[in-house]
Protein backbone atom coordinates (compact mmCIF):
# COMPACT_ATOMS: atom_id res chain seq x y z
CA UNK A 1 0.00 0.00 0.00
CA UNK A 2 3.04 2.02 0.78
CA UNK A 3 4.25 1.58 -2.51
CA UNK A 4 1.19 2.50 -4.42
CA UNK A 5 0.89 5.44 -1.78
CA UNK A 6 4.75 6.59 -3.10
CA UNK A 7 4.07 5.74 -6.99
CA UNK A 8 1.08 8.53 -6.75
CA UNK A 9 2.96 10.61 -4.69
CA UNK A 10 5.76 11.00 -7.56
CA UNK A 11 2.95 11.11 -10.45
CA UNK A 12 1.09 13.73 -8.90
CA UNK A 13 4.09 15.35 -8.15
CA UNK A 14 5.42 14.68 -11.67
CA UNK A 15 1.79 16.53 -13.45
CA UNK A 16 2.36 19.29 -11.44
CA UNK A 17 5.66 20.18 -12.71
CA UNK A 18 4.22 19.23 -16.17
CA UNK A 19 1.36 21.39 -15.28
CA UNK A 20 3.23 24.20 -14.00
CA UNK A 21 5.77 24.05 -17.09
CA UNK A 22 2.72 23.98 -19.76
CA UNK A 23 1.30 27.28 -18.11
CA UNK A 24 4.98 29.44 -18.06
CA UNK A 25 4.89 27.99 -21.80
CA UNK A 26 1.47 29.63 -22.26
CA UNK A 27 2.53 32.52 -20.37
CA UNK A 28 5.47 33.36 -22.55
CA UNK A 29 3.48 32.68 -25.89
CA UNK A 30 0.77 34.90 -25.07
CA UNK A 31 3.45 37.41 -24.46
CA UNK A 32 4.94 36.85 -27.44
CA UNK A 33 1.78 37.40 -29.19
CA UNK A 34 1.00 40.27 -27.78
CA UNK A 35 4.54 41.94 -28.87
CA UNK A 36 3.52 40.41 -32.54
CA UNK A 37 -0.38 42.30 -32.81
CA UNK A 38 1.94 45.50 -31.02
CA UNK A 39 4.68 45.38 -33.72
CA UNK A 40 1.70 44.62 -36.41
CA UNK A 41 -0.19 47.47 -35.02
CA UNK A 42 2.90 50.08 -34.91
CA UNK A 43 3.94 48.83 -38.80
CA UNK A 44 0.29 49.19 -39.41
CA UNK A 45 0.21 52.79 -38.36
CA UNK A 46 3.51 53.58 -40.06
CA UNK A 47 1.98 52.36 -43.60
CA UNK A 48 -1.54 54.53 -43.16
CA UNK A 49 0.97 57.93 -42.46
CA UNK A 50 3.21 56.90 -45.58
CA UNK A 51 0.51 56.73 -47.85
CA UNK A 52 -1.34 59.83 -46.55
CA UNK A 53 1.94 61.75 -47.11
CA UNK A 54 2.52 60.74 -50.35
CA UNK A 55 -1.17 61.26 -51.19
CA UNK A 56 -0.93 64.58 -49.36
CA UNK A 57 2.53 65.40 -51.60
CA UNK A 58 0.76 63.86 -55.08
CA UNK A 59 -2.59 64.72 -54.61
CA UNK A 60 -3.14 67.72 -57.75
CA UNK A 61 -0.63 64.86 -59.74
CA UNK A 62 -3.21 62.16 -59.48
CA UNK A 63 -6.74 64.89 -59.72
CA UNK A 64 -4.94 65.50 -63.12
CA UNK A 65 -4.27 62.22 -63.78
CA UNK A 66 -8.21 61.43 -62.97
CA UNK A 67 -9.36 64.26 -64.83
CA UNK A 68 -7.76 63.20 -68.50
CA UNK A 69 -10.86 60.55 -69.67
CA UNK A 70 -13.25 63.40 -68.27
CA UNK A 71 -11.10 66.24 -70.55
CA UNK A 72 -10.13 64.04 -73.58
CA UNK A 73 -14.02 63.45 -73.21
CA UNK A 74 -14.88 67.27 -73.31
CA UNK A 75 -11.96 67.70 -76.20
CA UNK A 76 -14.03 65.43 -78.34
CA UNK A 77 -17.41 66.82 -78.00
CA UNK A 78 -15.80 70.25 -78.53
CA UNK A 79 -14.45 69.07 -81.91
CA UNK A 80 -10.81 69.92 -80.31
CA UNK A 81 -9.31 67.56 -81.52
CA UNK A 82 -5.53 68.36 -81.82
CA UNK A 83 -6.22 69.06 -77.57
CA UNK A 84 -7.70 66.02 -77.37
CA UNK A 85 -4.33 64.04 -79.16
CA UNK A 86 -2.35 65.80 -76.96
CA UNK A 87 -3.99 65.03 -73.59
CA UNK A 88 -3.68 60.75 -75.68
CA UNK A 89 0.03 61.66 -75.68
CA UNK A 90 0.40 62.84 -72.28
CA UNK A 91 -1.07 59.91 -70.59
CA UNK A 92 0.64 57.26 -72.88
CA UNK A 93 4.05 59.53 -71.93
CA UNK A 94 2.93 58.95 -67.77
CA UNK A 95 2.22 55.25 -68.83
CA UNK A 96 5.72 54.40 -70.31
CA UNK A 97 7.11 56.31 -67.58
CA UNK A 98 5.30 54.40 -65.06
CA UNK A 99 3.62 51.31 -66.33
CA UNK A 100 3.41 49.47 -62.73
CA UNK A 101 0.71 51.54 -62.06
CA UNK A 102 -2.81 50.25 -62.56
CA UNK A 103 -4.67 53.47 -62.63
CA UNK A 104 -2.63 54.57 -65.76
CA UNK A 105 -3.14 51.49 -67.73
CA UNK A 106 -7.08 51.92 -67.03
CA UNK A 107 -6.48 55.50 -68.00
CA UNK A 108 -4.86 54.69 -71.20
CA UNK A 109 -7.09 51.79 -72.51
Amino acid sequence: MQLCTNRCHRKAVTGAAEAESVHDRGVCLVRSVQEFVHAVMATKNVLILTYAWFFHQNESSLRDVLELPHLMDVCARNELYEEALDLESYARTLYQRHSDVPLLANVVS
